[in-house]
C-alpha cells in the first residue's frame, strides 16, 4: 500500500514538469483523483472557493494609449481617471490616504475608528479578512507603537486609474525595539522591513472599506522578507509558529521537482518544440 502510495505521489510530482516540457510524452487518459491532484481542471467542475473578494467599483481598461511603439500595452490614465463615475478625486483620495497615517487617527486606532467604514475589512497577505471589530481589537492588542520606534518611510501615493476607489502606495519602516512586548524585554535591535506596497480602498463619503499590504522584494531588509507585525516580531524571537510567520522556506515537494527538472529537459528531443 505504501509503495503503491509512493508513485501515485511521484506521478502527481513529475505529471505537470512533463507536461510542461513535452506534452506529446503522456497519452493516456488520467484517472479523477489524479487529474484532481495533478491540478488539472475538469469539465464543468468548479474551482474550490478558498477566499472570496468583496466586489470593487472598477471599470475595465478599453481606453489604451500609444507609448514608445506599443499600442495597446498602456493605459490612458488621464482618460480614465476623467472618465470615473466615482465622487471622489484622485486629489481627494490621496490626501484621504495619507491622513489614514496623522497622529489623530493612526490607522483607526485614535479617532475610534471613525475613519473606517461599517463594511471595513483588513486584507493582507497573510491575516485576513477581518471585519472592523476584528482589525480595532487586534491593533489594540499587539500595540506595536509601544514596542518599536518605528519610522513608516511611506511614499508614491497613487490613484488606480482603473479602480479609481483605491489608492496604491509603498513604504520601507524601520524600527528600534524600545519596548516590552509579548514578554521580549527592549533589546535596541534595528529593524529594517522589506519594502511593501499597500492598498487603501474608499467609499463615497470618504471611508475606508479595506486596507491590505503586501512584500514586495523579501530579500531586502532583516527581517527574513516579513512584512507587516512579521517583520517587527521576527527579529526578536516573538513571531507565531506557523510557516507563515517565518522566513520563506521552499517545500520539499518544490525541492523535489527543482531536482527532477533539469532531468525531465533532457527527456524532451532534440530540436523538436511543441
Amino acid at each position: 500500500m505504501r509503495l503503491l502510495r509512493t508513485r501515485r505521489e511521484c506521478l502527481i510530482l513529475l505529471f505537470p514538469a512533463v507536461m510542461a516540457f513535452n506534452p506529446s510524452m503522456l497519452r493516456v487518459p488520467l484517472g479523477p483523483s489524479l487529474r484532481s491532484a495533478s491540478g488539472l481542471a475538469q469539465p464543468n467542475a468548479r474551482p474550490p472557493n478558498r477566499c472570496v473578494r468583496r466586489p470593487a467599483i472598477s471599470r475595465m481598461a478599453t481606453v489604451t494609449s500609444e507609448q514608445g511603439g506599443y499600442d495597446g500595452e498602456f493605459v490612458d490614465e488621464q482618460a480614465l481617471y476623467a472618465s470615473s463615475s466615482f465622487p471622489l478625486k484622485a486629489e481627494e483620495l490621496v490626501k484621504l490616504a495619507k491622513r489614514f497615517y496623522s497622529p489623530e487617527v493612526r490607522f483607526g486606532t485614535r479617532d475610534g475608528g471613525e475613519c473606517l467604514a461599517d463594511d471595513f475589512e483588513f486584507a493582507a497577505a497573510v491575516i485576513g479578512p477581518l471585519s472592523k471589530a476584528q482589525y480595532l481589537k487586534q491593533l489594540k492588542t499587539f500595540n506595536l507603537e509601544d514596542a518599536f520606534d518605528i519610522s513608516g518611510n511611506v511614499y508614491g501615493f497613487y490613484v488606480d486609474p482603473i479602480q479609481s476607489e483605491r489608492v496604491w502606495y509603498f513604504n520601507r519602516a524601520e524600527a528600534t525595539h524600545v519596548g516590552e512586548i509579548l514578554g521580549a524585554k527592549p533589546t535596541g535591535q534595528k529593524i529594517k522591513l522589506p519594502p511593501q506596497i499597500n492598498f487603501l480602498d474608499f467609499n463615497g463619503d470618504g471611508k475606508v472599506t479595506q486596507y491590505g499590504f503586501y512584500t514586495i522584494d523579501r530579500r531586502q531588509g532583516n527581517t527574513g522578507g516579513l512584512g507587516g507585525a512579521f517583520g517587527y516580531l521576527y527579529p526578536i524571537g516573538r513571531a507565531p509558529p506557523y510557516p507563515e510567520a517565518q522566513p520563506y522556506k521552499k517545500s520539499k515537494r518544490r525541492r523535489l521537482f527543482e531536482f527532477l527538472v533539469p532531468m525531465l529537459t533532457k527527456l524532451q528531443p532534440a530540436g523538436k518544440s511543441e
